[in-house]
């Protein structure tokens, strides 16, 4: 329980002092802002703010700084009340978050270490099934044939899915390399799309790409954000009806480029909304998750436009389609030299 204008404490319970190493009565001459490892005034100023427009504040990540100078991980979050007295106080709860940490870190390294094992020797294995099932070594038997094509796409999933498990795990864990620059958009956007043609012909799809801002250049990863679009654009396809269009348009408010894809499919469940950004999240029916898929794509494609400084967004009716888009800071347009 702390004082809201100074922030001071005025009472603490066991569970705050045994991480912490303090006594009560050394913990109590100490205010909430002490414990709070780096970016203090930040933090500060978030809460303050929160609590002023909300009453709430949190719940957001933090370091603590124990009493020998250690630090653990805590999730703190509270909200405004008033004292018999009339005097403003803030309850707060911090929540030592150390073992959610450590198994988050073991199940990553797991993760890692298992998709590295599997890469090298499921790659063969796919290389293998594909020429076996394209004819490179003779025509099969029909049954063999029809089993053999069944073994190459499962372990053509596979190999997708340990792609984008490694893929995740670096974005995570801060070792994918990305390079921001000054990018025209438009010609990232065509190749994108004509790379994924094919896949849409064979779906009985079209693409339209109505291109509004052909010159207009913005600051990202020009492989990255080719990443995060096929992710969006595959996923439209993927998920449109047959001789249904798949449109790909940029929009740009003076500041910020945003890329938008739309599609005819069955739109997002409103009860899927929430999760559908997170790790292995598919909608639970037996239409979507008989389109395949790992689950990883849009986590992905958040991960990626957030790295970049930019956002990413949908907006659906359930049976009517959806849109996604990516949004990413506008840099100077190329000069128009045609005449």
């Amino acid at each position: 329980l702390n004082d809201y204008h100074s922030t001071a404490f005025l009472d603490v319970n066991q569970a705050l002092l045994t991480p912490t190493g303090y006594k009560r009565e050394d913990l109590m001459a100490l205010n909430l802002s002490d414990l709070l490892a780096g970016g203090v005034e930040t933090v500060r100023d978030q809460a303050m703010t929160e609590l002023e427009t909300t009453g709430r504040f949190g719940p957001f990540e933090q370091d603590i700084v124990r009493r020998d100078g250690s630090m653990y991980p805590a999730v703190i979050q509270g909200m405004r009340i008033t004292s018999a007295s009339g005097r403003d106080l803030v309850w707060s709860l911090i929540e030592d978050i150390s073992e959610r940490k450590k198994v988050e870190r073991m199940k990553n390294e797991f993760i890692s270490t298992v998709s590295h094992e599997l890469r090298t020797p499921l790659t063969s294995i796919a290389g293998s099934l594909g020429l076996v099932a394209g004819g490179a070594l003779g025509p099969l038997p029909e049954q063999a044939e029809r089993m053999v094509s069944i073994a190459a796409r499962n372990s053509d999933q596979l190999k997708r899915l340990i792609d984008d498990l490694l893929d995740m795990e670096k974005l995570v864990s801060g070792r994918m390399l990305i390079r921001i620059q000054s990018e025209i958009i438009s010609p990232v956007i065509h190749d994108c799309i004509e790379r994924l043609h094919t896949y849409a012909l064979d779906r009985g799809v079209s693409i339209l790409f109505r291109d509004h801002h052909p010159q207009q250049r913005i600051l990202v990863d020009r492989n990255r954000l080719d990443q995060a679009l096929s992710n969006l654009l595959s996923n439209a396809i993927k998920f449109s009806p047959e001789h249904s269009e798949v449109v790909v348009e940029t929009l740009f408010d003076g500041q910020n480029f945003r890329i938008q894809v739309s599609d005819n499919g069955p739109g997002i469940p409103a009860n899927f909304r929430s999760r559908i950004f997170q790790k292995f999240a598919q909608a639970d029916s037996s239409d979507t998750r008989g389109r395949g898929g790992t689950g990883l794509g849009l986590a992905i494609t958040r991960e990626i436009m957030t790295q970049m400084g930019g956002s990413v967004g949908f907006e659906s009716v359930e049976g009517e389609g959806a849109t996604f888009w990516l949004q990413a800071v506008a840099s100077e347009p190329m000069a128009d030299t045609t005449t």
